[in-house]
């Protein structure tokens, strides 16, 4: 069985660093097997690619945090973008199209961009790098998406995927490289102020050849 919606192999650097420090991985991930179905979408290689590179820079990394201010929710619409675009497309659909501009143009004014991803690379208490992610490959809005499909890979019922505080964990193969990832992840929720919230990503991943 497999997944195959927006494939995108995210070959992209996620870690700013210099380049001399940081050659190009060779075999980048293009697909992730989790409960026996494989994904080749944008989350499917994203994850394995950032905990890669974290491996190549840190050998000894332990966990990585990402986190940013949002004010999204993360529901299983998330899942499937395309759906959710289809959906905000016939919601508009009744509106006139100066209102919508003027709205839309509205919101810019008011929130700008979405904000950036702060990223963390920690061995054991020991902080290995900070900085952001590139905006043009993830921001606080695409990682509501990417944080939707650990939930979903970690069997989190979709009713509590809001919580302040939750856990999981999954194993994702790449028989391509034959690398298994065992991920553990937690994701805490804060409230901030006037709808905004502090979603803080971690992940503590063991990597290992597929048995």
């Amino acid at each position: 069985m497999s997944n195959d919606q927006d494939i995108d192999p995210q070959r992209s650097r996620l870690l700013n660093l210099p380049g001399e420090e940081f050659p190009d991985l060779l075999q980048p991930c293009s697909s992730l097997i989790v409960a026996r179905v494989r994904y080749r979408h944008t989350a499917a290689c994203f994850w394995p690619r950032l905990i890669d590179e974290a491996r190549q820079v840190f050998p000894g990394f332990s966990r990585i945090e990402l986190s940013s201010v949002t004010s999204e929710s993360i529901d299983p619409m998330r899942l499937d973008p395309q759906r959710e675009l289809e959906e905000d497309i016939r919601e508009l659909q009744d509106q006139e199209l100066a209102h919508i501009i003027s709205e839309t143009i509205t919101e810019l004014e008011m929130f700008g961009a979405p904000p950036p991803v702060q990223i963390r690379v920690m061995e054991t208490s020991l902080e290995r790098y900070s900085g952001k992610l590139p905006p043009d490959s993830v921001d606080a809005e695409t990682l509501t998406y990417l944080v939707a499909w650990l939930l979903e890979w970690g069997r989190v019922p979709h009713d509590i995927w809001n919580r302040d505080a939750l856990d999981a964990q999954f194993v994702g193969r790449d028989p391509d490289r034959n690398v298994a990832y065992h991920i553990t992840f937690n994701i805490n929720c804060r409230h901030l102020s006037e709808g905004l919230y502090r979603r803080t990503v971690d992940i503590r991943p063991t990597v290992a050849p597929m048995e």
